[in-house]
């Protein structure tokens, strides 16, 4: 790397949006409910293709709450399942 210059951080407008938005403390929601006898769900690995658009929006989304992305993706998918497929357990 050559003297004199210097590389712009690579989350720089993310931590600036982090920094100015975030709440004092966050407390991550409860969607699914757990059920009477069986063990509380735990995070498993996902993998999804999204739009570049929609995943830059999301990173954004997630900063500006001072959230992780998983926790938006999760609550969007438990909210768009019990409307759509409340039958489903």
């Amino acid at each position: 790397m050559s003297k004199g210059k210097e590389k712009a951080p690579r989350y720089g407008k993310l931590a600036s949006i982090r920094q100015a938005t975030a709440p004092a403390s966050v407390e991550a929601p409860s969607v699914v409910p757990d059920i009477p006898g069986q063990a509380p769900d735990q995070l498993e690995p996902f993998s999804a293709h999204l739009m570049g658009r929609t995943k830059r929006l999301l990173k954004q989304a997630a900063a500006k709450e001072g959230r992780k992305q998983y926790e938006l993706l999760q609550e969007a998918v438990s909210a768009y399942l019990a409307e759509k497929h409340a039958d489903l357990k």
